[in-house]
């Protein structure tokens, strides 16, 4: 993923490869303090007992995003 996906980003952003992965740590390190972890339960994961890597955390996100969309077109 890191070889793919994270330059395509930071082209885009007009970052470096690590500052893009640095964000998505940051982020998730967010979700827990800002939220109490409440993103985590509802990508249906326990952010206390599990610590997801990038990729995991980016695949969890996406998975979410693709059910809820599915809901919302049924």
């Amino acid at each position: 993923m890191t070889k793919e996906l994270y330059p395509d980003i930071a082209k885009i952003t007009g970052t470096t490869s690590s500052g893009v992965e640095r964000s998505i740590r940051y982020a998730r390190k967010k979700a827990i303090d800002q939220d109490h972890g409440e993103i985590y339960r509802t990508i249906g994961v326990s952010p206390y007992t599990i610590n997801l890597s990038n990729a995991q955390f980016l695949h969890c996100i996406a998975y979410r995003i693709i059910q809820k969309e599915r809901e919302e077109n049924l």
